[in-house]
């Protein structure tokens, strides 16, 4: 199982081996907001700070020769559990 942070406004998007990391990664991330906030107040971006499980993720489930001339293959994705 893997879990992700989001800080908008710091490293975005990071993946987590623990649900407490992910937790951790954005509390701290809200901590910088707040003190970051000084007189100019909270910044419009604070309400997509988050962390979560990861359910399913994209992979790859099928590669073939494309006859395009702009690329050498089709590639399709499904989502598969995580």
């Amino acid at each position: 199982m893997e879990y992700f942070s989001y800080d908008p406004n710091g490293d975005g998007f990071s993946l987590h081996k623990t649900a407490e990391d992910a937790k951790k990664a954005a509390e701290t991330a809200l901590n910088e907001e707040a003190i970051n906030a000084g007189d100019d107040g909270w910044s419009d971006e604070v309400t997509q700070i988050c962390w979560g499980e990861i359910k399913e993720v994209a992979v790859e489930s099928n590669r073939r020769p494309s006859d395009n001339k702009h690329f050498s293959e089709y590639v399709d994705y499904n989502l598969v559990k995580a």
